[in-house]
């Protein structure tokens, strides 16, 4: 008989602190039905994080998209934040550890203010800040967009009409 064990390769000292790249919390406020699935995650205080850049960035991207004003878009970014139990991280200018990541600003910003917050695990989109964060010491995991998982569902839908 074969012996199965099972080995956990995450690595994190402390308390759980995730967090959260701005393409991933604009996903979360673009599909709604994809915060559906994960809501119960964000009743747990202290665990998600995001960086006060990401909220610019998604401030940005949002009233682009929505043709809103940045003033009320930001309102309304604030206001997920809050009501999902996301903490917001300050800027830090002091914080020089960003030169050293190797990765453009505001990136490396962003990952430097993570690994002074004591965040552990990151959830990103993006393969290069991913890297970063993991050759600093912060496990990160890429999640897919909205719209890959889509198009990976609706090709296996295809493929399961061919064969029949």
């Amino acid at each position: 008989m074969e012996k199965i064990t099972i080995k956990r390769t995450t690595k994190f000292y402390g308390k759980r602190k995730i967090g959260l790249d701005s393409c991933v919390i604009i996903d979360m406020m673009e599909y709604i039905e994809m915060l559906f699935y994960v809501k119960n995650l964000f009743r747990e205080k202290d665990l998600f994080y995001t960086h006060e850049i990401c909220v610019e960035e998604i401030t940005k991207v949002l009233s682009s998209k929505r043709n809103s004003s940045t003033d009320e878009t930001r309102k309304i970014v604030l206001n997920f934040l809050k009501e999902n139990n996301i903490k917001i991280i300050k800027r830090n200018t002091e914080n020089y550890l960003y030169k050293i990541i190797p990765i453009h600003l505001p990136d490396s910003l962003i990952i430097a203010d993570f690994k002074k917050e004591g965040i552990n695990l990151v959830y990103s989109q993006n393969n290069h800040f991913n890297k970063a964060c993991q050759e600093i010491g912060i496990n990160a995991i890429k999640i897919p967009t909205f719209d890959k998982l889509i198009e990976k569902k609706l090709k296996e839908l295809f493929k399961q009409s061919k064969k029949k």
